[in-house]
């Protein structure tokens, strides 16, 4: 999700905290978009990750972060790692 839907679903909350917590709930893998600051990402197995955001001349501001979770997915889809973990 959007660093914007975050805060709308889950109001002030760290990040880190709110993503252990969904983890604990069975999510396999949670990521925040956080636009010009880059991406938050966290596994049950592998932990914590974040990169930056490359820095670019933005042409279209139109819907970013559904063009970055659909890469996220056919990447994750390109590497075989699309299954659920099952806990």
């Amino acid at each position: 999700m959007s660093d914007v839907d975050f805060e709308y679903l889950h109001g002030d909350h760290d990040h880190a905290g709110r993503a252990q917590s969904m983890l604990e709930a069975g999510a396999a893998l949670v990521v925040v978009t956080r636009g010009s600051h880059g991406v938050q990402a966290w596994h049950g197995e592998a932990g914590a990750l974040e990169v930056e955001a490359p820095a670019i001349t933005v042409v279209d501001t139109i819907a970013p972060a559904t063009a970055f979770q659909a890469a996220l997915l056919y990447a994750l889809q390109a590497m075989g790692r699309d299954r659920r973990v099952r806990r």
